[in-house]
């Protein structure tokens, strides 16, 4: 029996030990020279992933995966260095993917997909940038993008701020899409159900287009080329800089139209025009059942 004892005991403590040696987690990481680099394409599926610039001089890529999620592989093909997960179907597995690059290094283009991770893009210089992701968050902060800036999301929310972009897209089809601080010549705007909020923004031109969610603006500078905004049921609410001024073209179900400056209102209406300070940018308001509203800070 006492044999017995030893035995279960000892059987015991070797599967405490093993089981104790299983890592949680396992990270890896990476080092290339930036001038093999021009583009990144990275594909995950769970988890983080995470670009930004710091005070280096590699391209440094730390994967952190939990022990039994799938592997992650990474290659440099013609200038891309590409980062996978294997078996990109296994979303459930969290996988963390982190970039660092030196300051100052531009990229022809970046692109992320994802299911379910987060993708945040900080201090990069990029001539494009497309993210799509299928319920993770996007954001995108302190970003130079000289041609296009294109995300596409389902659920998360898509953030945009202090940042400069020639061309900015966005599509979303339940989540809020959030652009604080942004300088472009056209911010062009798309969603099914989620809220559109931009702030202090300094456009050229914005399109938008909304099903249920509203649409809501404040522009720091004035646009200067022709806009318009159209949503479903949906409220519109437009705040332009103190004293500019434009040409206001209404479209209206059922909806109600307010103009704070102008103190034209109308339950329904079908091309109204209100016009401020003899306005000749054209900004052309369209909704079924919303209410929308123009005013000045």
């Amino acid at each position: 029996m006492k044999k017995l004892i030893t035995i279960i005991l000892s059987a015991l403590l070797l599967g405490t030990a093993l089981f104790a040696e299983i890592p949680d987690e396992e990270i890896t990481t990476i080092n290339f020279n930036p001038d093999q680099i021009s583009k990144l394409d990275i594909n995950f599926a769970a988890g983080n992933v995470k670009i930004q610039a710091v005070k280096t001089n590699e391209i440094t890529v730390t994967v952190t995966r939990e022990y039994d999620a799938p592997s992650a592989t990474t290659k440099i093909e013609k200038g891309t260095l590409s980062i996978k997960t294997k078996l990109f179907s296994n979303y459930k597995k969290k996988i963390d993917v982190l970039v660092e690059i030196p300051f100052g290094k531009e990229f022809e283009e970046i692109k992320t997909t994802c299911v379910s991770a987060n993708s945040t893009i900080k201090n990069i210089d990029s001539k494009n940038i497309t993210i799509t992701s299928g319920g993770g968050k996007v954001t995108i902060q302190n970003c130079n993008v000289s041609d296009h800036l294109k995300i596409s999301g389902a659920g998360g929310q898509l953030s945009v701020e202090d940042s400069k972009v020639f061309y900015l897209t966005v599509s979303s089809v339940g989540g809020t899409t959030y652009i604080d601080d942004v300088t472009t010549s056209l911010v062009r705007t798309e969603s099914a159900n989620g809220n559109i909020v931009l702030k202090n923004m300094k456009a050229k031109a914005f399109e938008s287009q909304s099903a249920s969610g509203s649409f809501e603006a404040q522009f720091e500078t004035m646009p200067v080329k022709a806009s318009w905004v159209k949503t479903s049921s949906g409220n519109i609410d437009i705040q332009f800089p103190k004293g500019e001024g434009y040409k206001a073209i209404v479209n209206s179900l059922n909806g109600q139209f307010v103009d704070n400056n102008t103190s034209v209102t109308a339950a329904s209406c079908e091309d109204l025009v209100s016009q401020f300070k003899n306005g000749e940018v054209e900004i052309k308001l369209s909704t079924k059942s919303g209410k929308a509203t123009i005013k000045s800070e």
